[in-house]
């Protein structure tokens, strides 16, 4: 089990991974990735010579985060169905006692710090894949299929269309020039 790095600015901003004065700690291992997010992300990224990551492989690689939730507030409803299934989805070794205790608003806190400590570490995972496969996918492609699952790459400009434009102005005048020459 891969324990996962220390969380970006964001999640501290969102309340994952550091301590607070008051909130709720709530450790969790064994964080599987999503194999369908891999397998997508694989087919836009990776040439395909690149072989599939085996689901056995993308299974064994489980990291484990701590997570601070902010203290349940009072009248604060329990936790809905839907949600406890959700968070029961990121790892079969999750206390589903304790998942139980949660309030509706810290289950919702505790769904988006694991989205995306999930997605963090789905992405470094594919890096590690490629690297081992011998592929250079540069880490932005990566995020970026992440983090953008339906837009499209935009291809690097390959320079400016100037020439383009000089070469049309050009034409037009030598064909002016030949008209006026014509009418004479």
């Amino acid at each position: 089990m891969t324990p996962l790095p220390p969380p970006s600015d964001e999640h501290k901003e969102r309340g994952a991974g550091h301590t607070p004065a008051h909130g709720t700690i709530f450790p969790v291992s064994g964080i599987a990735p999503s194999c369908a997010e891999i397998r997508r992300v694989h087919h836009r990224v990776a040439r395909h010579d690149v072989p599939m990551p085996a689901r056995s492989w993308i299974k064994s690689r489980t990291a484990k985060a701590t997570i601070t939730l902010p203290d349940r507030r009072p009248g604060e409803p329990m936790i809905r169905p839907e949600q406890i299934l959700k968070i029961r989805s990121f790892s079969s070794e999750i206390d589903g006692k304790r998942v139980a205790t949660l309030g509706e608003e810290q289950a919702d806190c505790f769904i988006g710090a694991m989205t995306r400590l999930r997605r963090e570490h789905s992405a470094r995972m594919l890096r590690e894949y490629y690297s081992g496969q011998g592929e250079s996918i540069p880490q932005w492609v990566i995020d970026h299929a992440f983090n953008h699952p339906s837009h499209p790459f935009r291809s690097p400009k390959s320079g400016s269309r100037w020439p383009v434009f000089l070469i049309g102005l050009c034409v037009i005048w030598v064909l002016a020039k030949m008209l006026e020459a014509a009418h004479r």
